[in-house]
Order: C-alpha cells, then structure tokens, then sequence
C-alpha cells in the first residue's frame, strides 16, 4: 500500500516536470522569436548607413525554416522588401541536410527524430498564429 502511493507520488512528479519541461521551451521558442525581430530591428540604423542590402542568417538547420519565416516576416515589417523580383535586400540561407539524433539506439534515435519532426510542425502552426510568420 505504501509503496503503490510512492509510485503514484513518484509518477505525479514526474508528470509535474514534463509539464514544466513543455512551458520551458515554449517560453525559448518566444523569446528565441523575440531575439531574432530584436537582432533584426537593431541593426535597421546600420544597414541604413552602410546600405546593406543582403543579410545572412545563421541558425541550427533543423530550425531553418521557421527562422527564415520569422526574418522574411520582420524584414517585411520593417519596410524591407524581400522575396520579391527586384527587392532591394536578400535573404539568403544555406542549405544544410538534416542530421537525426544519434546515440540513443535505433529505436529511440526514430522516436526523438519523429518528437522533434512533430514539434517543429506545432512550432510553425503557433508562430503562423501568433503572426510571427
């Protein structure tokens, strides 16, 4: 009996840092969206000066494409035209294949690729919600 209660105790925790865990890295993906606009509208007085017309984003190529969106979206907000035929500024991203997790065993190697795949997705639906694409 009292062990079936420190099992349920235990699974509680557990279930209560998952859920944490979750609010945690919603909380990085907004400000990670946050940093991006803010390195984006800071060096705005800079490429006035210096007329830039290109800009290079860096970033982990499995976020590639969110933080494309999120540049293109900002550049746009900003008054910069891109994608468009004779835009003044470019956005360029280098093509990079994407690399699986690696170390876990094949099984869970599959499963943290299909985890992070799926949350990705759900990343890209809240950012289009939330207008940050």
């Amino acid at each position: 009996m009292v062990q079936q209660h420190q099992q349920q105790r235990q699974q509680q925790q557990e279930q209560q840092q998952e859920k944490e865990k979750e609010k945690e890295q919603s909380e990085q993906q907004q400000q990670q969206q946050q940093q991006q606009q803010q390195q984006l509208t800071s060096t705005a007085p800079i490429r006035g000066a210096v007329h830039w017309h290109r800009v290079v984003l860096v970033t982990n190529p499995f976020h590639q494409l969110r933080s494309y969106l999120v540049f293109r979206r900002a550049m746009r907000d900003l008054g910069m035209a891109v994608d468009v035929p004779g835009a003044p500024y470019k956005l360029y991203v280098a093509a990079a294949p994407f690399a699986g997790h690696r170390g876990y065993g094949p099984v869970l190697d599959g499963l943290a690729d299909q985890w992070d795949f799926w949350r990705e997705c759900l990343a890209l639906g809240y950012y289009w919600a939330r207008g940050w694409l």
